[in-house]
């Protein structure tokens, strides 16, 4: 399904629920709720926002692994338990 027809469908599943009070509630709910974490997730720090964000990310992502700028999960544990207790 393209992004029209998927735009299409949830117009027609929100106008089939236009009459259901209750219905309309819930919904309301749960888009504000979507809306919420959506703005959340915007507020993180170095989080990419767009696509070209994104591919940005991970060719420099791919570049560190080829230059081996890498760390094993021991590694990173490691650290991470050093500054947790650091942070004590």
């Amino acid at each position: 399904m393209n992004a029209i027809g998927l735009r299409q469908q949830v117009l027609q599943e929100v106008v089939s629920l236009m009459d259901d009070d209750v219905a309309m509630m819930k919904l309301q709910s749960f888009l504000s709720t979507l809306k919420e974490e959506e703005e959340y997730f915007e507020r993180i720090p170095g989080l990419p926002r767009t696509e070209e964000e994104l591919n940005d990310a991970i060719l420099r992502a791919e570049e560190d692994i080829r230059l081996g700028r890498t760390y094993t999960h021991d590694e990173v544990i490691a650290r991470m338990d050093k500054l947790m207790e650091e942070w004590k």
